[in-house]
């Protein structure tokens, strides 16, 4: 999966699209470990449990990673080495309680 040739203005344009041309003030990306992302995917009855990811893990992290800061005022990345939900849930409202 190639990201690096991602045309930037369709990006823009689709992003643009969809948001109704708001963009947001910050944006928090949840970067999850590939196997706490596959785990997830076994137990979840929702998942397309898409076996490609495991190919594309990495691609798809980086593009995620570096194209958030051209789409959001601000970002913030959490970083969960399979962390539980709440400890999860515990860094996003501290965020939230600084932002605010």
């Amino acid at each position: 999966m190639q990201t690096d040739n991602l045309n930037n203005s369709f990006l823009r344009e689709a992003i643009f699209t969809v948001s109704k041309g708001i963009v947001p003030d910050y944006t928090i990306l949840l970067d999850s470990s590939l196997g706490s992302i596959v785990d997830r995917a076994k137990d979840s009855p929702f998942s397309r449990k898409d076996l490609s990811l495991q190919k594309h893990y990495n691609s798809i992290s980086k593009a995620y990673k570096d194209y958030l800061p051209r789409y959001s005022q601000h970002s913030i990345v959490i970083k969960n080495k399979n962390n539980a939900i709440c400890s999860i849930d515990e860094q996003i409202v501290n965020i939230i309680k600084t932002i605010v």
